[in-house]
């Protein structure tokens, strides 16, 4: 059953990872001045790659930690996992979707979690009876927030002006002129 979960979520972050790497995309869109016309780009970068490395070096920690049987690499590698990608969004100077990326982790994983412990069937003298329903809920929605902030939250959008270039010729009485301008 772990394997099973394990593939899917790899094959989830897999798909995740070639949609995010198809960076950055452009929209075209112009507005029109008084006196010139000038054209704007509309650029979408996206760093869900970069998120997901933050989850990946958290995970690694984790595991790490529990090999050697070290608690505190545990913790630290949770910690990781749940500021890593926070980190990122700062970085790349949204400091609003830093926020939404640890409070949709935060409650992802808890959410999944609890529905994994209300599927479990226990009696009353049973301990630690839905465990492992509580765990693979959490990392069902672990998962589910990956996607998320990889695929869709972790991108940014930015307005340029491109360079317009216009032949010009002018004619008069004195003579011709030929020449570019443009907007820069």
């Amino acid at each position: 059953m772990m394997m099973r979960i394990a593939l899917v979520v790899l094959a989830t972050l897999a798909t995740v990872t070639s949609v995010a790497a198809a960076q950055p995309s452009t929209t075209m869109s112009s507005t029109q001045g008084f006196e010139e016309r000038t054209e704007t780009v509309k650029v979408v970068d996206r760093y869900g790659l970069e998120v997901l490395a933050m989850d990946a070096a958290g995970l690694a920690i984790m595991v790490a930690g529990g090999a050697a049987d070290n608690e505190t690499a545990g913790w630290l590698g949770a910690g990781v996992v749940m500021l890593g990608p926070a980190a990122m969004h700062l970085r790349h100077g949204d400091p609003g979707r830093a926020a939404g990326s640890v409070a949709l982790r935060a409650g992802l994983i808890v959410g999944g979690a609890a529905l994994g412990a209300a599927m479990a069937t226990c009696g009353p003298e049973e301990w630690f009876c839905g465990l492992g329903e509580t765990m693979i809920g959490g990392l069902v929605g672990y998962g589910a927030a990956v996607v998320i902030d990889a695929g869709f939250i972790a991108q940014t959008t930015r307005t340029e002006r491109r360079p317009r270039w216009t032949p010009q010729v002018a004619a008069s009485s004195s003579g011709l002129r030929v020449g570019v301008g443009g907007v820069f």
